[in-house]
């Protein structure tokens, strides 16, 4: 974009903000959340409202709708009228509402301090609390239970909102409806539910049939517990350090806060405790778990759950809300020209995904007053891969990653190669593929059998561990058949990722190479060479056992060295030279759209690669950077022209059976 688009641009996103607050109204439920209708009432307070689907199909409003008009109404029910009791029919009117119109509850009955201090006010929801509302309701009209996983930037009101919305539950929609809060510190729980106390202090005592002030009372006798009064609901506070007092708890619905932070102590988990408080949690509608906090780096049991979230791998829904999507963090501009010209490329990129120039203003300003890069974008995140990194520092930029992410996909199938054997050359017989749910294989794209092309497919490999717990072993297939092109890049096309003993996962990788068309096999031979003496001595000699019977792999032997004598060495060793020229090599890869990935779990591992305080590269503690270390490998070799020429069609087949390919180590 030129500087006329970008201030166009500018103008025109400032103009739609305006013009969604102005005509935002939760008093007549004008543009408020869910599917609404227009209604008219001619006597009503409201004439004009915009209710919900839901609302309109009770009984007593389609009622009130056929009168059209209040006065009908009461004399369609036989009803004289008069001023009390006209109040008294609008009155059962809203009440009807609030029970399905959380926004018109909320700005009717609830009040809040403001941001920005001053006196209380009726609870209008903010353009990023109607995001999150958008979430809740969509499960609750979809009676699915509320799961939901919340990163944030500081200060929009992520949980204000939660729970004012837990409150509708407990105040409108249920009785006997308990919940618990629970944050990093005791403190921070009762600040949450002191957000309660505030609202009851406001809250009309009609809507809990009561005639005196409405507040929350000690449950018998406990500091932790309040019940309201005529709805028989608890709120239970609690903390990650003394979890005691909300586990067990028979509740409904939990206040998860700031879990980024809830710190392992010895015998207790962040997962343990989070089990403890939810475990009893039916799984039926309306119930709600959400979990809401700031990043706070990577490794966390919040990244880890967010992580699967993202990938579909648990029953939570996700969310993030950027700092640039909230109101209050904006600053006003001078020279808006001069300034659009001044954008650096990280702050093109921030425009690119949204953010004002009065946005970047403030973030500008904001950065030099704080001073530190890492803690800006750990309290303020611009997107989440921003704001789940370590206190180290990360080799692969969140510019780079987000790069990696556009060509991400689901895999075509899933599933195992099979074959005659597991292991020995009949293990290269008859080799097809097993669709399976639960296969480590996944495949984008099956090998092309349709024309004979010669150093096509390449297979690298980093061999892990046995058991659950270690590493993971990773086979990453690259198809050059683009690179024939100009300007072609490889493309991932399939990756086996799982945990199998060594030998078996040698045997495993030959089998997907000779799958895919006979394709370059690049062993990370460091695992098998170190555990040579660990699983016996026929890892030492694996390799060779696999060239014996499969010609194209990767030896880092000379063929001058095997001319003079020397015996092929094969696969592909890292030391920490070799480590550094293909960590350079990927983030070149990375910046240059060098290769097409696939896999979403491969741009996790970049995510969380960094480099240690002691200059060794590696995953963040409690990550794994296997994938990481197969790619790299594997888009190295795969524009290593002069040792792996290019990909070319072959004119004619036949003739002798080629020799194994001999690859000089890299120096």
């Amino acid at each position: 974009m030129n500087t006329d688009e970008i201030i166009r641009e500018n103008e025109r996103r400032n103009k739609d903000r305006k013009e969604e607050e102005e005509r935002y109204d939760p008093v007549t439920g004008a543009f408020c959340q869910g599917e609404r209708r227009h209604v008219h009432i001619a006597d009503a307070p409201i004439e004009d409202m915009w209710l919900t689907e839901e609302m309109l199909a009770d009984e007593t409003v389609s009622d009130f709708l056929r009168a059209g008009s209040l006065r009908a109404y009461m004399e369609s029910q036989g009803v004289e009228y008069s001023a009390e009791v006209y109040a008294e029919v609008w009155m059962d009117f809203c009440r009807i509402r609030y029970y399905y119109d959380f926004e018109f509850w909320a700005i009717m009955t609830v009040m809040i301090n403001p941001k920005e201090g001053g006196d209380d006010v009726p609870f209008r929801l903010n353009r990023p609390q109607r995001r999150l509302l958008a979430r809740f309701e969509t499960k609750r009209l979809a009676g699915e239970p509320i799961r939901l996983l919340v990163l944030k930037a500081r200060q929009w009101g992520g949980s204000t909102l939660t729970q004012i919305y837990m409150a509708w539950m407990q105040l409108i929609r249920h009785k006997n409806w308990h919940s618990v809060i629970c944050a990093h510190v005791e403190r921070a729980a009762r600040t949450i539910r002191g957000m309660y106390g505030n609202l009851m202090k406001y809250y009309p005592a009609y809507l809990l049939d009561s005639t005196n002030n409405v507040k929350l009372l000690p449950y018998q006798g406990s500091p932790k517990t309040v019940v309201i009064k005529n709805r028989d609901c608890r709120i239970t506070i609690g903390s990650a350090e003394k979890p005691d007092g909300v586990r067990g708890e028979n509740i409904s619905m939990a206040h998860i806060s700031e879990y980024g932070l809830w710190k392992k102590t010895e015998g207790k988990s962040p997962e343990d405790v989070m089990q403890s408080i939810t475990g009893g949690l039916l799984d039926k509608p309306e119930t709600m778990i959400v979990i809401e906090s700031t990043a706070k780096g990577v490794g966390t049991s919040f990244h880890r759950d967010w992580i699967a979230a993202v990938k579909g791998e648990s029953s939570y829904d996700h969310i993030f809300i950027a700092w640039f999507d909230i109101e209050l963090y904006a600053a006003p501009i001078d020279d808006v020209e001069a300034f659009a010209r001044s954008l650096t490329p990280y702050e093109m990129h921030l425009f690119m995904l949204g953010a004002t120039l009065e946005a970047i203003s403030w973030m500008r300003s904001s950065k030099k007053a704080m001073r530190d890069e890492w803690r800006f974008k750990s309290e303020y995140p611009s997107f989440p891969e921003e704001a789940f990194q370590s206190t180290g520092h990360r080799v692969f930029d969140v510019t780079l990653t987000e790069r990696m992410r556009k060509n991400v996909m689901p895999p075509l199938l899933t599933g195992e190669l099979m074959s005659e054997a597991p292991y020995g050359e009949r293990a290269l017989e008859n080799i097809s593929f097993e669709q399976r749910e639960n296969g480590c294989l996944k495949v984008w794209a099956l090998p092309d059998k349709t024309e004979k092309i010669s150093n096509r497919y390449c297979v690298s490999v980093d061999i892990g561990g046995y058991s659950r717990t270690s590493d993971y072993s990773v086979a990453s297939v690259f198809d050059r058949y683009y690179m024939m092109e100009p300007g072609g890049v490889p493309e991932l096309v399939a990756q086996w990722r799982g945990h199998m003993a060594h030998y078996m996962f040698a045997w495993m990788s030959a089998v997907i190479a000779k799958y895919y068309n006979n394709a370059l096999l690049v062993f990370e031979s460091n695992t098998l060479e170190k555990e040579k003496n660990t699983e016996g001595n026929h890892l030492e000699y694996v390799l060779d056992e696999i060239s014996g019977h499969y010609s194209n792999l990767y030896c880092r032997t000379s063929a001058e060295q095997i001319r003079a004598g020397l015996p092929p060495v094969w696969g592909f060793q890292t030391n920490h030279k070799t480590k550094t020229l293909l960590v350079d090599h990927q983030i070149k890869m990375l910046s240059t759209d060098g290769y097409v990935e696939r896999d979403m779990d491969a741009v996790f591992e970049h995510e969380v690669f960094e480099v240690k305080e002691n200059g060794t590269f590696g995953a963040v503690e409690g990550n794994h950077d296997d994938i990481v270390m197969s790619r790299a490998i594997g888009s190295y070799v795969c524009y290593d022209i002069m040792r792996f020429p290019l990909p070319a069609v072959i004119k004619a087949s036949g003739g002798k059976r080629p020799r194994a390919r001999q690859f000089a180590d890299i120096v």
